[in-house]
């Protein structure tokens, strides 16, 4: 009876794990020949996961978390394709792909006026601006340069393209990342900026580098726009949860007991996590309007969205984050930063893994932080790891 028992339990785990996942099954060929492509890289954005096409042209991606994810097919004979997936639990995406072929062409590495004074000084911006301007960007190079072109325009606008995927060696986190560069625009300290980031474990023969490694990704992690995100999501998520239990009072004067401690509990998250959040509000005197700071409570900003997994961040107002647990070369101080979203609904993972970069603006410490601090979907510390670790 026990081993029927132990049975059905391992049956009832399996049968669930199958069901929390889903895949992507494909098959690729030649736009013009019609024939099957072997070797074409097919990854996730952001992430680790990838898969490369067989002979026949097929490819198969498994063990997807629900949600959307952009795939991104290369080769170096073919025209690059990125692909919206909605990833559903339980589901197998199939896809049918035709690639347009492309003439292999190789820069002229120190030959011809493309790689002059003004293209260095360029680039030197451009690296600098897409690393980020913190301590793990100085362990950060990009490895093909020659392939990056730019263009000024007559405002004196900086933009950015690359036919290929940008090599980046991270050695502050300890990967080797491809960056398919969407979007670069900058001016005098101003930067607008996208693409697809795909990360490879970089391997060491010394174990102190993994340790090291892991020290600075959960560093990086601390303190970010997508622990932020994440911290949000889950308090909403507390707010629901004792939301069934207590009724609120809408007159903030004849707040009961239990109500507090339902405000307090979602607030307590925050400070746990180091956060402090406000938006902006106006309160009316006998001496006119006046502008002061209010707290963020999560539910005033979230919606729930249509997949489980998901939230919709509803908020037109700037949000003021303050970090409070941030560590920088031993000298520890607050971290202070400023999110300006530029549409009404920006949809985001539960644990803050992505959402539209051109659609939030963030400046303060979330705006020196890009590339060098950016992790794999993969990466996803415990709540325990994040609450009782302080790096002062």
């Amino acid at each position: 009876m026990k081993n029927i028992i132990l049975l059905l339990m391992i049956f009832s785990s399996e049968l669930i794990a199958q069901t929390k996942y889903g895949s992507i099954s494909g098959f690729i060929i030649d736009e013009q020949t019609k024939q099957p492509i072997e070797n074409v890289n097919a990854y996730i954005a952001n992430s680790l996961t990838r898969s490369s096409s067989n002979k026949e042209g097929n490819f198969h991606i498994g063990n997807i978390s629900p949600g959307r994810y952009t795939l991104i097919l290369s080769h170096l004979s073919y025209e690059n394709q990125n692909l919206k997936i909605d990833i559903n639990s339980n589901e197998v995406v199939e896809l049918n792909i035709k690639l347009a072929p492309k003439p292999i062409e190789f820069p002229e590495i120190g030959v011809g006026d493309k790689f002059d004074d003004e293209w260095w000084k360029n680039f030197e911006i451009f690296q600098a601006e897409l690393l980020g301007k913190t301590w793990f960007a100085e362990g950060c190079q990009i490895t093909n340069p020659y392939y990056i072109d730019f263009f000024k325009n007559n405002d004196g606008v900086l933009f950015a393209s690359c036919d290929v995927p940008i090599q980046i060696e991270n050695r502050s986190l300890g990967y080797n990342v491809k960056y398919t560069l969407k979007h670069f625009e900058y001016k005098f300290g101003s930067l607008k900026y996208a693409g697809l980031p795909f990360f490879e474990e970089m391997q060491s023969d010394f174990e102190d580098d993994y340790v090291i490694w892991q020290n600075n990704r959960l560093e990086a992690y601390m303190g970010s726009l997508r622990h932020f995100l994440r911290t949000l999501a889950t308090s909403y998520r507390l707010i629901k949860q004792n939301r069934e239990k207590v009724k609120l009072l809408i007159d903030l004067d004849d707040k009961t007991e239990i109500g507090v401690r339902f405000f307090y509990d979602a607030k307590m998250f925050m400070s746990k996590n180091g956060f402090e959040a406000y938006t902006p509000d106006l309160i009316f005197g006998q001496f006119g309007a006046q502008s002061i700071s209010k707290p963020l409570y999560p539910d005033s900003v979230i919606a729930d969205s249509e997949r489980p997994n998901e939230l919709i961040l509803n908020c037109r107002t700037q949000i003021y984050v303050i970090y409070n647990k941030e560590y920088q070369k031993l000298n520890y101080k607050p971290q202070y930063s400023f999110i300006k979203p530029h549409a009404d609904s920006i949809y985001f993972d539960k644990g803050g893994k992505y959402f539209d970069e051109l659609k939030l603006e963030t400046t303060g410490y979330f705006g020196i932080q890009r590339l060098a601090e950016m992790l794999p979907f993969e990466y996803e510390p415990s709540d325990s790891l994040i609450i009782n670790t302080d790096f002062r």
